[in-house]
């Protein structure tokens, strides 16, 4: 019964919103931007998480007007989804979770037909006593890994919030003090088997961010230190794990941020090239904007779209440049987050204005025109979507937390938005109304 009542809802939410254009070859939505994940405990046992972008902690990129005019809508059409490769798409999900909520978020996953999941490894939550803690939130962890891996799943983990003993500051989120300290950490985690299970490494997240990065200087060399010693540690126990550089925010300089672009051109200045058996990570976010438009005609009253960071092409097109540039041309993109919010079903105000911009059905037209360039471009190796179910308890949208206007799935008994029902019909060819 309930997902018969979950379909009729998708059918009902397509027919009262703004038509897809998933084709999208022609004719361009443009004028439109944003980002997410704030520090709100999604549960007593959750572990809080800081944004991709903008939040509530972090200066925000140019402000819009309080009182944005909206586009007229067009006539409601609903197109079919283009076929997709699921292979070569994952999504991030809640990894902290009851032992429930995990097999929910597993099996809303497996319907999808997709190949990967992301999840963020809290350091600070599995060891928050000390460098040896093996505790009932670790032993959660590695049950959950190793039931992904037995459901066929390949596991992409990003290290992040190295817990305040191994820190010079208790200030926001932040790498431990000493690079070695991170090296120590993978160590652990493959004495206790949980190495083995993890395909993927993302090393660190946005640490162009001080909310992500506190305690340390924020540029692309000193980045380098703890990249380095990563890559020494996964390798002494794997030739096969993939090692990714971390996803940076797409953000222009601001009193607490480094720009994206110029955080890169500093890692390789401080030897990214010499490795190659790599990848780079990349955040094109692209706020309100469609993802094949292109910077920049600013509109009057809008906002977030006078800036190449606000755009997911130009992001993809400027680090390939960059990595070009500096000898890294054979080397590939992992989209390490990538998607588009919004507000529309939610109750409250939407906590950032460009929320309002994107109606459900542009938040999966985009989602879907995105995966299709990732898809067309030899140099994008695998895409991960930013997220599955970090909007799905009512206390992250009563506090206006971002992550819910990202989120696939939304409270009222988790019920999956139309962007999910789209991804499955491109992933599977199950139409909604013919899907068990």
């Amino acid at each position: 019964m309930m997902r018969f009542v979950r379909k009729i809802n998708f059918i009902l939410t397509i027919f009262s919103i703004i038509g897809l254009a998933i084709a999208c070859t022609g004719e361009e939505l443009t004028n439109l931007r944003g980002n997410n994940e704030t520090q709100i405990a999604e549960s007593t046992t959750e572990p809080a998480w800081p944004g991709p972008v903008v939040g509530t902690n972090t200066t925000p990129p140019p402000a819009a007007p309080s009182s944005p005019t909206l586009p007229e809508a067009p006539t409601p059409t609903f197109p079919a989804s283009p076929r997709l490769n699921g292979e070569r798409v994952g999504i991030q999900l809640v990894l902290h979770q009851s032992d429930e909520d995990w097999a929910q978020s597993m099996l809303q996953v497996e319907r999808l037909g997709i190949r990967w999941i992301k999840l963020q490894l809290a350091w600070d939550y599995l060891q928050a006593s000390g460098p040896e803690e093996w505790g009932e939130n670790f032993k959660r962890v590695e049950l959950h890994l190793q039931d992904a891996r037995r459901r066929g799943f390949k596991i992409l983990v990003s290290l992040a919030r190295a817990p305040n003993w191994a820190r010079n500051t208790s200030v926001e989120q932040g790498p431990p003090q000493d690079p070695a300290t991170l090296a120590n950490f993978l160590h652990f985690l493959y004495s206790r088997g949980i190495g083995p299970l993890i395909d993927a490494f993302e090393i660190w997240n946005e640490p162009n961010l001080m909310r992500e990065w506190s305690g340390r200087p924020i540029n692309g060399a000193e980045y380098m230190h703890y990249f380095a010693a990563a890559y020494e540690a996964i390798r002494h126990h794997s030739s096969t794990a993939i090692i990714i550089t971390a996803g940076l925010s797409p953000v222009a300089e601001l009193p607490h941020a480094r720009d994206d672009r110029n955080f890169l051109r500093e890692m390789y200045a401080a030897g990214l090239a010499n490795y190659r058996d790599i990848a780079v990570g990349i955040h094109p976010y692209g706020w309100a904007n469609p993802p094949d438009a292109r910077c920049c005609s600013p509109g009057p009253e809008r906002g977030w779209d006078e800036h190449p960071h606000f755009f997911f092409l130009d992001t993809l097109n400027e680090y390939r440049a960059i990595m070009n540039f500096y000898g890294h041309g054979d080397v590939s993109f992992w989209v390490t987050e990538f998607g588009w919010a919004t507000w529309e079903d939610l109750w409250g105000e939407a906590p950032q204005a460009w929320m309002s911009y994107n109606s459900l059905a542009r938040q999966a037209e985009y989602t879907l025109r995105a995966l299709q360039i990732g898809e067309q471009r030899a140099d994008v190796a695998l895409m991960i979507l930013w997220n599955l179910n970090f909007g799905a308890k009512e206390i992250n949208i009563d506090q206006r937390d971002e992550r819910a206007a990202y989120s696939l799935i939304i409270p009222a008994e988790y019920i999956e938005r139309p962007v999910y029902w789209k991804l499955r019909e491109a992933f599977t060819g199950c139409i909604v109304w013919d899907c068990p």
